[in-house]
């Protein structure tokens, strides 16, 4: 197992070991996962000094069409390996969330929904004016006001966009495939092969000359509404379903984890727009209970029957015996608590994103 680089960034970690081993008042247990906390916190606090995990001297390389293996692979296969991730990792976050996911569904007393949903809207700033229904006394659990809809025509769908916006939430990255990896936020890298589950190239995906692969992707908050739509009329062909881990998908995060959205749960719906490939990734988070499809009610998300329970990996890919057509805001799928919604699509070369990485957007605006 590797360290990351022995800076100011990263040896305080490796000091911590010894340190607190050498504590005898307190049980191996205690000692492990106060150091997991601590590693926790000191990824989060990374965040605010680097975008970046490398020196800032030594550019991000482009690998060519020819390279057998990505170069940043590489860099994201040891960002994975050190101290600091492996120990963050470490925490059973999969047992956690769905232990969390069974409390929100739990149908308690009116007065403590009630309660407990008003806090939640305060801490995490929902707007309850647009929720439908708008009254706290109408929710039946916490995972009820999670799966909340909105108010009928608070939000109009952009009638003039190719594509719209599909979630509320704050966009992270959006851009064109460069070469070697794509992006989770700017500068921090993961592959599309172990993303989409199947051994795929870009360039395999595009199906018309003229064109090239581009992505978006979108933070859903914990405040945020919970559903995701469909941000183009396209048809659904194909989907996977891969299990995984339940990491935290928040920016801090993903500017410190390399590959994060290859590690986490995640489905995958894959098809065919008017400019050729579209694909749509609802991708778990910590504390996601489930993520739910409309169009396929058969899938059950982060649940013990299918996974690897040591590893928390498995695969199943499907055709769609029928696929299915989605119109513009038409309603897909919904998070029992907040994660990403990740975009690729192809389309003509030169687009251009006029909205800035970090800004909040919100369901049904005009994207492209």
């Amino acid at each position: 197992m590797s360290l990351r680089s022995w800076s100011q960034n990263s040896w305080l970690t490796p000091l911590l070991v010894p340190l607190l081993l050498l504590l005898p008042s307190w049980s191996l247990c205690t000692k492990f996962f106060l150091l997991v906390l601590i590693s926790t916190a000191w990824i989060l606090a990374k965040s605010k000094r680097s975008t970046h995990p490398t020196p800032s001297n030594n550019p991000p390389h482009t690998c060519k069409a020819t390279c057998s293996t990505s170069c940043r692979d590489r860099v994201i296969a040891l960002d994975q390996a050190s101290l600091l991730v492996w120990l963050y990792r470490a925490l059973p976050w999969v047992r956690i969330s769905r232990k969390f996911g069974e409390f929100a569904e739990k149908k308690l007393p009116a007065p403590l929904v009630v309660v407990l949903v008003w806090v939640y809207a305060w801490l995490f700033g929902c707007n309850l004016e647009e929720a439908d229904p708008t009254s706290v006394w109408d929710y039946e659990s916490l995972g009820s006001f999670f799966r909340r809809k909105l108010r009928h025509g608070s939000r109009p769908v952009s009638s003039s966009s190719r594509i719209v916006i599909p979630a509320d939430g704050t966009l992270t990255f959006s851009g064109a495939y460069t070469g070697g990896s794509l992006q989770q936020v700017k500068g921090v890298f993961y592959s599309l092969p172990q993303f989409l589950g199947r051994e795929v190239q870009p360039e395999g995906l595009l199906r018309r000359s003229g064109t090239c692969l581009y992505q978006t992707v979108i933070y859903l908050c914990p405040g945020d509404y919970h559903r995701f739509h469909s941000p183009t009329k396209w048809r659904v062909e194909e989907r996977t379903h891969i299990w995984g881990e339940l990491l935290s998908v928040a920016p801090p995060i993903l500017r410190n984890v390399q590959g994060l959205f290859t590690l986490n749960e995640r489905i995958v719906l894959e098809g065919t727009w008017r400019f050729g490939y579209f694909g749509m990734v609802a991708v778990g988070a910590t504390n996601v209970g489930s993520i739910t499809i409309d169009c396929l009610p058969e899938l059950v998300t982060n649940t013990k029957q299918k996974q690897n329970t040591k590893t928390h990996f498995g695969i199943e890919r499907r055709n769609m015996n029928n696929p299915v057509e989605l119109a513009p805001g038409q309603n897909v799928g919904n998070f029992s608590f907040g994660s990403s919604i990740v975009l690729l699509f192809e389309a003509p070369v030169g687009l251009e994103f006029l909205t800035p990485s970090f800004r909040k957007v919100k369901y049904g605006e005009h994207f492209l």
